[in-house]
């Protein structure tokens, strides 16, 4: 009895880490996508503190809310973000929703390596050890993609309204997925084209996200050229009106 009840205590341990993490690290990614550079050390250690609390409240809804629980996650991370970050509510809940669901299918990829791994390295399956691999390769992922030259500025194209619709759906669609397998509603059998699903839909957030910055930086420099060439074309011209040579040889030539 009381190794069953070790058992589910490390379980349900492992439970609310996994969605603490998932959790803090979505906030990660809210900040970086919002290239929010001046965060204070009072606001990351609210931003543990809320973690904390909101895993462990989703973690105590498993039950009575098992799908619910999802939509109140995405709303308390969402409005935390937008007080905690002076950010306006409908792009707070755009960001929040793609980071959520970025950082969750992160989880679920790197889990599932690192199940394999482990089954391959030492013949046998081990919760402990995969979920704090995965939770180590997320955030080491998370923390070096947003070290990329081109990627350090994050989501800047969200401010444009409707930029983040391609995002959300996408994001949607993870933690669709995601909430179904927590739950059992995926068999067995279709468990692995879930997981591929959940890791073509990570490849189209990351193409989402360069081409939102790719056409945001073509729209800066059009707009840059703009603004130079209607400066140029009011500015006075130092060499004349160009009929220089004209009125020369008009005079040369007159009578």
């Amino acid at each position: 009895m009381f190794f069953i009840n070790g058992v589910t205590a490390l379980s349900n341990a492992i439970q609310i880490a996994t969605w603490f993490v998932t959790i803090l690290l979505g906030l990660l990614i809210y900040s970086k996508a919002l290239d929010l550079r001046d965060v204070s050390v009072k606001l990351k250690v609210l931003g543990f503190g809320f973690s904390v609390i909101l895993a462990y409240g989703v973690f105590l809804l498993r039950v009575p809310l098992p799908y619910l629980r999802f939509a109140i996650m995405l709303a308390a991370s969402a409005m935390f973000s937008a007080i905690a970050a002076g950010t306006k509510f409908d792009l707070a809940v755009t960001v929040t929703i793609i980071s959520i669901g970025a950082s969750h299918g992160l989880f679920l990829l790197f889990s599932f390596f690192a199940t394999s791994m482990i089954r391959i390295v030492i013949g046998a399956r081990s919760d402990v050890a995969a979920s704090l691999s995965a939770i180590a390769m997320q955030t080491i992922f998370i923390i070096l993609i947003f070290k990329v030259r081109r990627l350090r500025k994050g989501f800047l194209f969200l401010h444009r309204r409707g930029a983040g619709a391609a995002g959300i759906v996408i994001s949607g669609i993870i933690l669709v997925i995601i909430a179904l397998i927590n739950n059992g509603r995926v068999p067995a059998d279709t468990g692995a084209w879930a997981i591929t699903g959940v890791g073509i839909c990570i490849a189209g957030l990351l193409i989402w996200w360069r081409r939102g910055l790719t056409k945001l930086y073509r729209e800066k420099i059009r707009e840059r050229n703009e603004k130079e060439y209607e400066k140029m074309s009011k500015a006075s011209n130092p060499y004349g009106d160009g009929f220089a040579s004209k009125k020369i040889a008009d005079i040369l030539c007159a009578p």
